[in-house]
């Protein structure tokens, strides 16, 4: 084999657990928009599956890459370059196209994880805030299954990005160049997932991370990450309001480079 790229298929490595959740499923799609910048003379030969399978992990060629079966997104990506790649390759496979024009108001996409085991207690005010923004228009969605399609297009011409921390979060990396993502973090959470993913993919990052519980005692004490996460939280209405408004304020500065600051 003149050369390798090898990795096992998301989907055969999580038979045991099955894939409640999308996640391998929403990797395999990623994994096949990645081969398509490879032009069919130059493409190399994937180690996947059965294939991968019957050799036992052993095999011998002149040149490989190895890849890990489930890279972290961030640690994925050398340069802003790569994840632009991704992005317009996606784009390409879904016929969108980056925007030239500015609109006349910011699209806010604000995903609601409510009714699980995590989620925003005062998540009503929150809602309301986004609606009475000026120059906004906002768009609510819950987290339930979606077709990798799907999820591209529902981030794409998204100028700002509002959720309480979560897998469906990794969608930012079709979002266009300069727009605004809003985490909000359950207390003691402070991992640099999206932050990092967000400096790599050239968006504008705001994390909240002044968020309370009703038992405050019980979070500040939890040592499983798990546990951390799948919480219900409050998140205070002016730390919103002030992130939000910056968030909004930047991506016209930024992005659409219309006002004048």
């Amino acid at each position: 084999m003149e050369t390798v790229a090898f990795y096992p298929d998301p989907i055969n490595q999580n038979q045991t657990f099955g894939d409640p959740k999308g996640h391998f499923r929403w990797g395999l799609e990623y994994y096949k928009l990645a081969k398509t910048v490879f032009p069919a003379s130059s493409m190399p030969h994937f180690l996947e599956g059965s294939d991968y399978s019957a050799l036992n992990a052993s095999f011998c060629a002149r040149r490989g890459i190895i890849a890990r079966i489930v890279p972290t997104m961030y640690d994925s990506f050398v340069s802003t370059a790569e994840p632009m790649l991704v992005r317009l390759l996606a784009y390409r496979q879904f016929r969108l196209a980056l925007r030239t024009q500015p609109p006349s108001r910011l699209s806010v996409f604000f995903l609601n994880r409510n009714g699980g085991s995590r989620g925003i207690r005062n998540v009503e005010e929150i809602i309301e805030y986004m609606q009475k923004a000026n120059e906004t228009e906002l768009n609510i969605s819950s987290n339930s299954p979606a077709t990798f399609e799907d999820q591209v297009r529902s981030v794409a011409h998204i100028d700002v990005y509002v959720s309480m921390h979560g897998a469906a979060m990794t969608n930012i990396l079709f979002m266009e160049p300069l727009s605004a993502l809003i985490e909000m973090n359950p207390p003691k959470f402070k991992e640099a997932f999206y932050r990092n993913m967000a400096s790599k993919a050239n968006l504008l990052f705001y994390g909240i991370y002044s968020t309370y519980t009703e038992n405050m005692e019980y979070s500040m004490r939890e040592q499983s990450t798990a546990k951390i996460l799948n919480q219900w939280i409050t998140v205070p209405l002016r730390l919103f309001g002030k992130t939000f408004d910056l968030a909004t304020k930047n991506v016209w500065k930024y992005k659409y480079r219309m006002c004048d600051y």
